[in-house]
């Protein structure tokens, strides 16, 4: 994330009442790392990491909802 930190996201968040809206959010080895680019300083700060097998992520990352009854 070091290099072009912008592209290599997969999206950008935005979730409603969600603290970390307007971060960058990537996809890595079943990790959600959220993120911020702190331009000025040349920094990326990781903020938050979710684990990507939940029904919680599923829905605020990718939009969908974990319909496995279980």
């Amino acid at each position: 994330m070091s290099v072009k930190p912008r592209e290599k996201a997969d999206n950008v968040v935005d979730y409603r009442d969600f603290e970390f809206n307007g971060y960058y959010w990537e996809y890595i080895n079943n990790v959600i790392v959220v993120y911020n680019v702190l331009e000025k300083d040349k920094k990326v700060l990781v903020d938050a990491c979710y684990s990507a097998l939940t029904g919680f992520t599923l829905h605020i990352f990718f939009g969908e909802h974990d319909t496995d009854p279980l």
